[in-house]
């Protein structure tokens, strides 16, 4: 049987790949993610696996947590930011503003979750968690609503209601009843909007005392995913409040918590850098991971797809990316294997993509010549003919990554494309930066020179005359050279002539 009759590499997109839980590879951060008490932050570029990883974490296939460990999958896609934004403290510092309604969040998410995990099991409950889950109940009518409907209009009906001091006996006996309040009624009505955020701040103090005293048998890992769904020029302010919001209680519940109750928050590392935070690079080195991959780790995770497919079709396993192609080397003396990965930004999504162009590219070949069906390897010319629309995807890729909040880089891509060559000259690039209208001077065509490095867009040769790319290696910093090259994986897509341009002597 022929390799394009059973060869498959599974989705780009982790959330849309139903067989993931079959093929899912780990680099050893999930159990990093788990271990580590202090760990709230998963960060990565836009298509590094967070998302893989937080599925893998919420499958009932993962075996890592401990028999007690109760999670919470919370995901942001189709949430109101709108609404959420309305419960933001203004008195607070800047990035603080929606620390205490997710405080508030975490805190309900905690009490609902640990209830109905002693429910299931058929193990009693405390009095206090009883007192807590009949004051949820009678807030918000019972059930206790979702977090989406929490911090929607949900929440909106404790703005009428003078709330006690929330001693454990008054609260149990609540009984109130205001009705709905509309999401326009908060918004246009200042004082609603006070009583809401005071009537917030006592509950959560309450609810969070009963968290700390009443549960210490088991942990609560509460997962977010799909923060960058508002990352959209008509709610990015909003947005980016919200988050630096979630990440600041995130920490408190890590300063607070002991580690009992775990929010974990996965988010896109160009987000995180552009949230309003004060000592970004501290929470990250102390309280976060970046989800980095190698070549040895990105050939693991597409071997572990494609050897499901093979063997759920009885062809033989491959224990090699070079094996799947008919030929040992490509241009310049590459091996497939490093041809693939060098045109990457090193990460899975990349790899996925242009592996599974090349497979359609041998597919479509096979209409004209059927002999190609027969084949038992890829074909290497089928990489060439995938290469220049994966380039054309990669660029988008980057587009969706930068295209908001960093909008002028593609002003600055342009003219790589006016230089028109791979390899050219620093002083090309700032003669064109310079003659444009974003950048004012020297310093600020460094900064925007630095900025593609820093997200591999060019890269510079070092002494062993190898080119540097910082997706390849991460701890590699920025050096002011005399020749800089467009990533391998770019040029098709910008047009550019792989070559170096003609420099004055």
């Amino acid at each position: 049987m022929g390799i394009i009759n059973w060869i498959n590499v599974g989705e780009v997109s982790a959330e849309n790949d139903k067989n993931l839980h079959h093929y899912f590879y780990d680099t050893g951060i999930s159990k990093n993610l788990i271990n580590n008490d202090r760990t709230y932050l998963m960060l990565g570029r836009k298509g590094a696996g967070k998302t893989a990883v937080y599925q893998h974490l919420i499958s009932d296939r993962c075996t890592l947590f401990q028999g007690s460990d109760i999670r919470v999958p919370l995901s942001l896609q189709s949430y109101s930011w709108n609404a959420h934004a309305l419960l933001a403290n203004r008195e607070k510092a800047a990035g603080f503003e929606h620390r205490d309604s997710w405080r508030f969040v975490l805190a309900v998410e905690s009490i609902a979750a640990y209830t109905k995990s002693k429910i299931e099991k058929g193990e009693a409950l405390s009095e206090k968690i009883k007192a807590a889950n009949n004051l949820l109940e009678n807030l918000f009518k019972s059930p206790t609503p979702s977090w989406i409907e929490l911090l929607g209009e949900k929440l909106f009906s404790i703005s009428k209601f003078k709330l006690p001091s929330f001693g454990v006996e008054e609260a149990g006996g609540l009984s109130m009843d205001a009705g709905e309040v509309s999401f326009d009624e908060i918004q246009n009505n200042p004082e609603l909007l006070r009583n809401l955020n005071r009537n917030i701040d006592g509950l959560t103090r309450h609810l969070e005392h009963i968290i700390k005293t009443e549960i210490i048998d088991c942990r609560i890992f509460i997962l977010f995913d799909r923060l960058d769904e508002g990352w959209v020029e008509s709610s990015l302010t909003s947005c980016k409040e919200i988050i630096s919001g979630l990440v600041h209680a995130a920490d408190y519940f890590a300063d607070h918590f002991n580690g009992i109750i775990r929010p974990v928050i996965f988010l896109r590392e160009d987000i995180f850098l552009n949230l309003d935070i004060n000592d970004k690079n501290k929470l990250l080195e102390d309280f976060g991971n970046t989800l980095a991959w190698s070549q040895d780790s990105l050939e693991k995770m597409i071997l572990e797809r494609i050897n499901f497919y093979a063997s759920r079709s009885g062809a033989a396993r491959i224990s090699q990316m070079d094996m799947l192609f008919d030929r040992q080397e490509m241009r310049n003396r590459n091996r497939p294997r490093n041809y693939i990965l060098s045109r990457t930004f090193y990460r899975p999504r990349d790899v996925i993509c242009f592996l599974g162009r090349t497979i359609k590219a041998m597919k479509e070949e096979s209409q004209y010549d059927e002999t190609i069906n027969t084949l038992e390897q890829l074909r290497g010319e089928d990489i060439y003919s995938a290469e220049p629309g994966y380039s054309e995807w990669l660029y988008n890729e980057l587009r969706d990554e930068w295209g908001v909040q960093k909008p002028e880089l593609f002003e600055h891509i342009a003219h790589l494309q006016e230089i028109n060559y791979s390899i050219f000259s620093k002083q090309s690039l700032i003669d064109r930066l310079l003659s444009g209208d974003s950048i004012k001077n020297k310093t600020e065509a460094r900064d925007a020179i630095k900025f593609m490095f820093d997200n591999s867009v060019i890269g510079f040769k070092k002494e062993d005359n190898k080119w540097r790319f910082k997706c390849q290696r991460p701890s590699q910093g920025f050096q002011d050279t005399d020749l800089y090259k467009v990533h391998p994986g770019l040029i098709r897509g910008l047009g550019l002539t792989e070559s170096s341009e003609e420099l004055p002597d």
